[in-house]
C-alpha cells in the first residue's frame, strides 16, 4: 500500500523535527519546506495527500501558497491544515477563505496533529462546497504514555 504523503511547510526547525519524526514513525512519507516559495515547488513535485501549513513565514506566506494550491493549481482535494501562533480573528477568517481546511493553534501536541492530519485524510475527497472546520486549539499537557508538545512562544511567527 503507497504510504500517504504530507508535506510539511514551516520556518521553525523544532516544530518540523518533531512532528516530522512522528509522521514518519506513523507511516507517512514527509517532505519539509522551511519558506512559501520552496513549499509550491515541493507541492508540485511531491504532490501531497495534505499539506501542514505555517502563515508566516519568510519569502511567502502560508496565505499565498493556500491560494496557490486552491486557486493557481485548482486543487481542492488536497486537506490544508493550517498551524499558527497567530491568534487573530481576522486572520483566521481569511486563512479559511484562502482555502485551509483546518485552522489549528500553537502550541499544539505534535500527537493531537496527527490526529487530525489522520481525519481530514479520511474525509479528503472534496473541500469544495464543505464548510471548512475551525478548530481553536491551545497545547494541552501530555497525557500519561507520552505526547509531545510543540512549543512557539507567542509572537515568535511575527519575527520573520
Amino acid at each position: 500500500m503507497e504510504k500517504k504523503r504530507i508535506l510539511i511547510v514551516d520556518d521553525e526547525r523544532s516544530f518540523t523535527s518533531v512532528l516530522s519524526v512522528l509522521l514518519e514513525k506513523s507511516g507517512f512519507e514527509v517532505v519539509v519546506a522551511d519558506n512559501g516559495l520552496r513549499a509550491v515547488e515541493e507541492f508540485e513535485i511531491f504532490q501531497p495527500h495534505a499539506v501542514v501549513l505555517d502563515i508566516y513565514m519568510p519569502l511567502m506566506d502560508g496565505i499565498k501558497v493556500c491560494k496557490f494550491i486552491r486557486v493557481e493549481k485548482q486543487n481542492l482535494s488536497v486537506p490544508i491544515i493550517a498551524v499558527t501562533a497567530y491568534h487573530d480573528e481576522e486572520k483566521q477568517q481569511e486563512v479559511i477563505e484562502a482555502g485551509a481546511s483546518l485552522y489549528l493553534k500553537k502550541p499544539i501536541e505534535a500527537t493531537e496533529l496527527l490526529g487530525h492530519i489522520r481525519n481530514v485524510l479520511e474525509g479528503s475527497s472534496d473541500v469544495e462546497g464543505k464548510e471548512s472546520e475551525v478548530k481553536e486549539l491551545e497545547g494541552t499537557a501530555p497525557e500519561a504514555g507520552g505526547g509531545t508538545t510543540v512549543e512557539v512562544p507567542p509572537g515568535a511567527e511575527d519575527e520573520n
